[in-house]
């Protein structure tokens, strides 16, 4: 028999999602202020993937989110400016 491992029937039963250095605080809050939950299942940040595919998903002009057209294009890809 393989490795066990736990599964939820659905997030909010005893799981646990840790944000920091995203929606709050720094990245080495997490030392300070350990996870309440006995499980934590999701955790990190936003990254953005490799050069080539960004420049697949936008035009020259709204590459960088520097204006309102690049910034409204960078919402609609669901980018998440902290």
């Amino acid at each position: 028999m393989g490795a066990a491992r736990i599964a939820h029937r659905d997030s909010g039963t005893g799981d646990g999602h840790s944000y920091f250095g995203w929606y709050e605080g720094r990245i080495g809050d997490i030392a300070r202020h350990p996870p309440t939950e006995p499980h934590v299942t999701e955790y990190g940040a936003q990254a953005l993937p490799a050069l080539e595919t960004l420049q697949s998903m936008f035009d020259g002009d709204a590459l960088a989110p520097d204006s309102a057209r690049g910034r409204e294009a960078w919402r609609f890809a669901d980018f998440q400016a902290k």
